[in-house]
């Protein structure tokens, strides 16, 4: 997709890290959530309006992605595995 759109990998980076580990406290079966009730004894549900940081990065990198910001492109002649 990536390869298609003529975007950089790095924006597949930052979009895996977004997507992947800042949102993982937030699922109830992750094990990030399952360390954060084993040693705080707080669930999921009881920490998610506090974790600010873990669902508002998502909703930004979806709106950096759709207006196009931040998102760069390949140039033709440059290798993918030079990026």
């Amino acid at each position: 997709m990536f390869e298609y759109l003529n975007l950089k990998l790095k924006n597949l980076t930052r979009s895996l890290e977004t997507g992947g580990t800042l949102t993982a406290p937030l699922i109830p079966w992750n094990s990030s959530a399952v360390f954060i009730y084993a040693n705080m004894g707080v669930a999921t549900k009881d920490y998610f309006i506090f974790a600010i940081l873990c669902w508002i990065t998502l909703f930004i990198e979806i709106f950096f992605a759709f207006a196009n910001i931040t998102m760069e492109k390949c140039d033709i002649e440059e290798p993918i595995d030079q990026q």
